[in-house]
């Protein structure tokens, strides 16, 4: 898979081990959303964070969730709704 343009920094594989997510660092950070198997890209999850991701997973049961933690001093926390076309459901600061 080579749809990031900066180093990636985190990576989580969802629970049915079908997708895998990866977050980038750098001020357009990008994650990206792909099959395990095939490497095509299914989503891309961008537009929040500025300063590169710090850790990113999916949401247990059925993985349809993408939880984000940004680099940033408040370290900005974000769900998106990755399969249904990838829009940010809700974010805040983080701790």
């Amino acid at each position: 898979f080579n749809k990031h343009g900066d180093d990636v920094s985190c990576l989580a594989v969802d629970p049915a081990g079908e997708f895998v997510a990866t977050g980038e660092m750098g001020k357009a950070s990008l994650v990206c959303v792909w099959g395990a198997k095939d490497g095509v890209e299914q989503v891309q999850l961008k537009g929040v964070h500025k300063k590169g991701l710090v850790a990113l997973a999916f949401g247990a049961g059925e993985g349809d969730k993408v939880v984000t933690v940004g680099k940033d001093e408040d370290h900005y926390v974000c769900v998106w709704d990755w399969k249904n076309g990838g829009g940010k459901l809700c974010g805040d600061k983080g701790g």
